[in-house]
C-alpha cells in the first residue's frame, strides 16, 4: 500500500474514494500487504451514492445506533445499526447506502484485497475459491475486536512492524471465509509444529532483516507454507507468535548494540527497524523497564 492509498469503489466508471473525508486514522503509512484500514467521524447524516466494489470491504459501526437504508440490485432493505454491528460488501457488489443518526459517531472501514484474501485461504481444498456473501447488519464480537486490535497497532505505532497488523488481518480474513462465504474452507491443521530446518530457514531469515519492516509474507516463504499455517506452526515451535518474536528479538540485538559505547541510541533504533528514535524508546522501555540511555549506564 502507498502511504497516501484510499479505500476506493467504482462510481460512474471511475475509482474514487468510498469517504471523500479524509479519514482519521489509516493504516496506508504501515504498508501492511493486503489490508487497508480507515477510521471515520460520519456525520449524523451519511450518504454513499450507488457505488460498486473492486474489493472486499468491512464496515464496523462505532458511536451512536442508526437507521441505515441500503439499496442493492434493486433490492431495499432497512436495518437499525447499533453501535459494533458488522457489514461486508463482497468484491462485485453494487449498491447505496444512507444513514441517519442523532448525533455524528464513527465508522471503520477495512478493506480486503481479493487476491490476498484468496492467498490467506490457498490450504483450503482443491478447486474451492471463497464467495462471500453479503451482510447488511451482523453482530459479530470477533470482528469487531480484530478490526480494534488492528486500529489499536495503529495507534501504538505498530511495534513490531507490519507483522502484527498482517496477523490480525489473516486470522480475521479466515475467519470471515468460514463464517460468511458460501461453502466454508476446509483447511487442514497440524499440531507438530514446524520441520527444523524450515523454522532454522525462518529465523536466519529474522536474524538478517532485523533492520527491514518484515511481512508476514516474507517469513511464510522463508518457511515455504501458506500463510495460514505458518503462524500457527510458527508459535507450536517457538511458543511466541511472529510478530512477538520479530520485536522480541529486535530488542535483544538493541541491547547488544547499546553495550557498545560508541554506538548512538539513533543509530541502534535504525539498525533495529524502528522508524525513529522516540518510537524505539518508547517500546524499549515498555519491554525493558528503562531507556535506551538508562540501560547503556546499567551494564
Amino acid at each position: 500500500m502507498e502511504p497516501d492509498a484510499r479505500i476506493e469503489v467504482l462510481q460512474h466508471g471511475t475509482s474514487q474514494p468510498l469517504i471523500s473525508d479524509p479519514p482519521l486514522l489509516t493504516s496506508a503509512e504501515n504498508r501492511w500487504e493486503g489490508f487497508l484500514l480507515e477510521e471515520f467521524a460520519a456525520p449524523a447524516l451519511f450518504e454513499a451514492p450507488y457505488h460498486e466494489h473492486d474489493t472486499h470491504v468491512i464496515h464496523v459501526h462505532t458511536g451512536p445506533a442508526a437507521s441505515v437504508e441500503w439499496k442493492t440490485a434493486g433490492r431495499v432493505s432497512h436495518t437499525y445499526t447499533a453501535p459494533g454491528s458488522v457489514s461486508i460488501a463482497p468484491q462485485g457488489v453494487r449498491h447505496s447506502i444512507l444513514m441517519e443518526r442523532d448525533e455524528p459517531g464513527g465508522l471503520v472501514v477495512l478493506e480486503i484485497e481479493p487476491v490476498h484474501f484468496d492467498r490467506v485461504l490457498q490450504d483450503a481444498k482443491p478447486g474451492w475459491r471463497p464467495e462471500l456473501i453479503e451482510q447488511l447488519d451482523v453482530r459479530d464480537r470477533q470482528i469487531e475486536l480484530l478490526t480494534l486490535a488492528m486500529q489499536d497497532d495503529i495507534r501504538r505505532g505498530n511495534p513490531a512492524g507490519r507483522l502484527y497488523g498482517e496477523s490480525l488481518g489473516t486470522a480475521l480474513a479466515i475467519y470471515v471465509a468460514q463464517r460468511y462465504a458460501s461453502v466454508s474452507p476446509i483447511l487442514a491443521t497440524y499440531r507438530d509444529g514446524m520441520p527444523p530446518a524450515r523454522l532454522k530457514r525462518v529465523l536466519e531469515y529474522i536474524d538478517a532483516n532485523l533492520d527491514e519492516n518484515v511481512k508476514l509474507s516474507d517469513l511464510s516463504e522463508a518457511a515455504g507454507m501458506s500463510l495460514y499455517h505458518f503462524a500457527k506452526l510458527f508459535k507450536q515451535s517457538t511458543g511466541e507468535s511472529p510478530h512477538q518474536f520479530v520485536l522480541r528479538r529486535r530488542i535483544e540485538r538493541a541491547k547488544e548494540l547499546l553495550r557498545n559505547p560508541k554506538m548512538s541510541v539513533l543509530e541502534a533504533s535504525v539498525r533495529t527497524g524502528f522508524v525513529d528514535q522516540r518510537h524505539f524508546a518508547k517500546v524499549f522501555r515498555r519491554i525493558v523497564g528503562a531507556t535506551p540511555t538508562g540501560y547503556r549506564f546499567s551494564v
